[in-house]
């Protein structure tokens, strides 16, 4: 004979326990895990953001112009132009960052808006909206359903040896 009987009512009350903490643990958990699928959205979003820019300002300081026709000397877009197209062409997730330069929700911008002389500042803008998935993260920013920007800002000095007047051109279809 066993010094602890085991009878069916408590067997029931441990399975009733168990349930209990299960149903009480499981939203915490599922909160954290949305929680951190929400932060690394964040972080891809912003990184992309920061590759974006670095790779538009690589090319905006050299002072070149695309061309999107290498047979068709008309096709050469002018600097402004050639760095907006660049910031397209390099963007590493479209579908999460839109370039848009004109109009009254632009999102990326530059000062001086034509991209300078030779040794001027540059300054590189592009602003994202970004919302969380998760309510709680949202309640903890007292962003109840409001979607946020993320802003990422580069000043870059234009490099002294190119010409306006007679630019190297860059081939991009």
């Amino acid at each position: 004979m066993s010094l602890v009987q085991y009878s069916p009512n408590r067997i029931k009350q441990k399975k009733a326990q168990s349930t209990v903490e299960f149903a009480l643990c499981l939203p915490v958990f599922v909160m954290m895990v949305f929680g951190v699928v929400d932060l690394n959205r964040y972080s891809l979003q912003a990184q992309s953001m920061d590759r974006l820019l670095r790779a538009t300002a690589r090319f905006a300081v050299t002072g070149r112009v695309i061309q999107t026709d290498p047979s068709d000397a008309n096709t050469k877009l002018d600097r402004r132009a050639s760095i907006i197209k660049m910031a397209e062409v390099s963007n590493p997730t479209p579908n999460i960052i839109a370039v848009d330069a004109d109009g009254d929700d632009a999102t990326f911008s530059m000062t001086p808006n034509d991209g300078g002389e030779p040794s001027d500042r540059l300054t590189l803008t592009i602003t994202s909206e970004f919302s969380f998935v998760t309510p709680l993260i949202e309640g903890f920013l007292g962003r109840d359903g409001e979607s946020f920007n993320i802003f990422k800002q580069m000043t870059v000095i234009n490099e002294q040896g190119f010409s306006l007047t007679n630019p190297e051109v860059l081939f991009i279809n």
